[in-house]
């Protein structure tokens, strides 16, 4: 579906590449790797064998000698299943400890185990500088759902720009604009619509020419994955797929969704 975000494991890999280069003229200093995993609660069982896994790649890597002469240096905190505990543990390891790279995660479903999608970012997309703007770690994954190409702005050229360029403020400001009145639409729907409403809405937001600039009529998505989207039954979104078919506003193909009038679904009620 998505077609711009990153491949999240090779974006870690280059950050953490970049993250000991820089570091390298400090080889008296250990590399600080923080560990945000749950030792305890429910999802215990399936991350406690990570923690052991760090642990011991750590000993043999300083054992060996470390990494161009540093020593590696965990910092590894509980974080007991429980998000609250992620969001404090992670403030800490990043403004108090001060670690080089951090290790955490394991699922961002809800606790009811349902996959949860709160918007898709489609080719051309923008997305992030909420964080940037109030100084605090993400909320929420992405996830490529697709080979994916991302353009990675760093935090110093993120704030240069803010601080010195008229057009990118107002590029922002035009992003920050378009988004709220995305998400203020979509309560609106939520309440008002019916499914098929829903579903022809927030077809139509994937195409929002300044948010998606490179979106065309087609976009890549299977019936699940609007199901995500949605917030419906993958039954009940068939169904209202077909009915936008018989109104001539989309055609659909094998995991593609076109788009035949998009001025007509963004009207659509139902």
């Amino acid at each position: 579906m998505l077609e711009s975000i990153a491949r999240g494991a090779r974006t870690v890999s280059l950050i953490g590449v970049g993250l000991l280069a820089a570091g390298s003229a400090y080889a008296a200093d250990p590399i600080k790797l923080g560990v945000l995993e749950d030792q305890s609660g429910d999802f215990a069982l399936a991350t406690i064998g990570k923690v052991h896994g760090i642990q011991l790649a750590t000993d043999e890597i300083n054992a060996a000698g470390g990494i161009a002469g540093r020593k590696l240096e965990l910092v590894i905190y509980d974080t007991q299943s429980d998000n609250t505990r992620y969001q404090e543990f992670m403030r800490r390891v990043l403004q108090r400890d001060r670690v080089n790279v951090v290790f955490a995660g394991f699922s961002s479903a809800s606790r009811e185990g349902k996959t949860i999608s709160f918007t898709g970012i489609p080719a051309g997309g923008w997305f992030g500088e909420g964080s940037l703007l109030k100084s605090e770690p993400r909320r929420y994954d992405a996830v490529a759902l697709r080979d994916s190409v991302v353009a990675y702005m760093p935090r110093d050229t993120f704030t240069l720009l803010l601080d010195s360029s008229v057009t990118f403020n107002r590029f922002l400001l035009t992003q920050l604009n378009e988004r709220l009145g995305q998400f203020i639409a979509m309560v609106e729907h939520d309440r008002l619509l019916g499914p098929e409403g829903r579903l022809a809405t927030e077809l139509a937001a994937l195409f929002n020419p300044h948010l998606y600039p490179g979106n065309r009529s087609t976009l890549r998505i299977s019936q699940e994955e609007l199901a995500h989207l949605v917030g419906l039954s993958r039954q009940r979104v068939n169904k209202a797929l077909k009915r936008l078919v018989e109104d001539r506003l989309v055609r659909i193909d094998y995991r593609d969704v076109t788009i035949l009038d998009l001025e007509r679904l963004r009207r659509y009620e139902g």
